[in-house]
């Protein structure tokens, strides 16, 4: 097991195929828990004792959005690296001072963004 393997990862994205992708990607590398929709995404960081990574995407349709899913992270998790996903460059993600990674999802550039966060 590599050092990362125990950073712990929430994966939120409404999408399952994109998800599915991703959850085997990060999973690779990271202790990696994903959501579906905002209220299992809430719920889990409610219940998680630790968090080091949250990647969301933005619109996750009805009950909220990401940003509402990582202030509520970041409030639990001050630590915590976040990522949001979005398809858009909608001012609201750009002004919540995220890191940002533009949809379609380069599996790769995600994945590089995060190993430079965790580097030593």
């Amino acid at each position: 097991m590599t050092p990362e393997r125990s950073l712990k990862l929430l994966l939120v994205e409404d999408d399952a195929a994109l998800r599915r992708v991703l959850s085997l990607a990060l999973s690779e590398v990271y202790s990696v828990e994903a959501a579906a929709t905002y209220g299992a995404a809430m719920e889990l960081v409610s219940q998680a004792e630790h968090l080091d990574i949250a990647v969301s995407d933005f619109n996750l349709g009805r009950g909220g959005d990401g940003s509402a899913v990582l202030a509520h992270v970041v409030a639990r998790f001050p630590a915590c690296v976040c990522v949001m996903m979005s398809g858009s460059s909608d001012a609201r993600v750009v002004a919540a001072g995220l890191e940002f990674v533009k949809k379609p999802i380069d599996v790769d550039e995600l994945m590089n963004l995060l190993a430079a966060r965790f580097r030593a």
